[in-house]
């Protein structure tokens, strides 16, 4: 009796949760050997971390030595800084975060009335991976989430100051806080609810102005200076394709993503379409998402067009749209829009398409598994430089990748960037170049202990001086050259 008693806790634990072990398991065997993924701006809060313990400064290596981090929002970096760049914690920590989304998002199913094959989506590539490095994405995932399940309750007084307070915590993890509030504000004046409305605005408004103002005030600091980039035909075309990520992985046929992309783009504005033609009441939440949706694409072209010409459309961007997207489908199919019949025909057909999805992302996620990404990949762990660059002896180190030198020599260089061809966020043409670039030359000449150390980097190879250049430049002398990393200290 005793032993029938325990199959069936086991038999009732494995269909309540075994989805969600499966997919626990899946996250954290794909993230064990080479994971965390460590990449420039993991280098950063790792770095903000340890000067904060170490000095109490909330600062990271700038273009001339160390500055305050004004552009790194507080939240995730308070939250990894006691690990102290420790792999295992930093291993548990991406892990936690990872399983609390996929709780969160387990109870909005609930909440939703919806069925629990939806939690499939975080088995796709684009989730494990926005899980699977030292990045803000991983909070900030958690939170909306979070704010999404108690949206969907709309549920009085207390549903308002919980959203409040997850906003608030929101914002302080990045700057993009401000389009969820955005959103929300006009959602609750849309439903004509003016004071959640005005508690959503001045949660987002007074956190974010928090920040901005104690930095620029405080120690003199801003995080990114207003100047108009054009934006290229390449982005434009990065839009639809990196939403049509959401289903499919990024290594599949671009063309086809870009039109995946396109048809997602206009199911929100569709469903709404939908809802006010057959004269159906839109709630609270299906007004968010939409809106959202929306937002986050216009805040994205925005930001490249007059903030960071270099901001990347790619799945760890637009992260906030996957979840925005799965959201809007849980949603879909609980509205009376549609049958039974057709309902029903959903349920028995989207599982199947989820599950041939979720074993094409399987592959992509498997190379991300044996592969990993950034500084601790199998790639770079081939090549011997990273102990060339712990064992460099120099006063000052001139660099084109900060965060690559930093994380080597376990941040105990004093780094300066090298000459920039173009500016890094605004890709206009530095006219002096060649003048700072031969006085930078002429002060390792000066100073016998001053280096420079190379580190092959696709993102800024048109922005500073290249391999090629450098070797051939007669003034310096090669050190160590690898390919991916090349050392040099003046000929003289």
């Amino acid at each position: 009796m005793e032993k029938n008693g325990n199959s069936t806790i086991f038999n009732a634990l494995l269909h309540n949760w075994g989805i969600e072990v499966l997919l626990c398991v899946w996250f954290i065997f794909v993230l064990f050997p080479q994971g965390p993924g460590i990449t420039f701006d993991s280098v950063s809060f790792i770095e903000i971390g340890k000067n904060l313990f170490s000095t109490g400064n909330y600062a990271h290596t700038g273009p001339n030595g160390l500055e305050f981090a004004s552009e790194r929002f507080p939240l995730y970096t308070l939250l990894i800084a006691p690990l102290n760049g420790n792999t295992i914690g930093l291993f548990i920590c991406q892990s936690v975060l990872f399983i609390g989304s996929l709780l969160v998002f387990r109870r909005f199913l609930k909440t939703a009335h919806a069925p629990k094959y939806f939690l499939l989506f975080f088995g796709f590539y684009v989730f494990i991976a926005n899980y699977y490095s030292v990045w803000t994405e991983s909070l900030y995932g958690l939170l909306m989430l979070l704010i999404i399940n108690q949206i969907q309750k709309e549920s009085g007084k207390k549903a308002i100051k919980y959203i409040a307070v997850l906003l608030v915590l929101l914002c302080l993890t990045r700057l993009v806080g401000i389009v969820i509030g955005g959103a929300l504000t006009l959602a609750y004046f849309i439903k004509k609810k003016p004071k959640s409305a005005l508690i959503t605005l001045l949660a987002v408004l007074l956190t974010v102005g928090f920040w901005v103002l104690y930095g620029k005030l405080v120690h003199d600091s801003q995080a990114r200076f207003i100047h108009y980039n054009p934006i290229s035909t390449l982005n434009w075309l990065a839009m639809p394709r990196s939403i049509g990520s959401f289903l499919l992985p990024p290594s599949a046929n671009d063309s086809i993503r870009i039109i995946l992309g396109c048809l997602l783009c206009v199911l929100p504005a569709l469903f709404i379409f939908l809802q006010w033609s057959k004269r159906e009441s839109i709630r609270l939440i299906e007004w968010f998402l939409v809106i959202h949706f929306y937002a986050y694409i216009v805040f994205i072209w925005v930001s490249i067009a007059l903030i960071d010409a270099c901001i990347p459309v790619e799945f760890r961007t637009l992260f906030p749209l996957y979840l925005n997207l799965l959201a809007l489908l849980v949603v879909y199919q609980t509205t009376p829009l549609f049958t039974a019949v057709f309902k029903s025909k959903i349920k028995y057909i989207l599982p199947k398409i989820l599950i041939l999805l979720l074993i094409y992302n399987g592959y992509e996620t498997l190379s991300l598994r044996n592969n990993g990404t950034g500084y601790n990949s199998a790639q770079w762990d081939d090549f011997k430089f990273k102990e060339e660059i712990k064992l460099t002896d120099a006063s000052v180190v001139f660099t084109n990748d900060q965060a690559a030198v930093n994380y080597c020599a376990n941040y105990g260089q004093h780094l300066k960037l090298l000459n920039e061809k173009y500016n890094l966020h605004s890709l206009i043409k530095n006219e002096s170049y060649q003048e700072t670039y031969d006085e930078t030359i002429a002060s390792i000449a000066s100073n016998p202990k001053t280096k420079i150390i190379w580190v092959r980097n696709g993102i800024t190879q048109d922005i500073y001086p290249s391999y090629e250049e450098l070797k051939a430049d007669p003034r310096l002398k090669v050190i160590y050259d690898d390919w991916l990393c090349l050392i040099l200290e003046s000929a003289d």
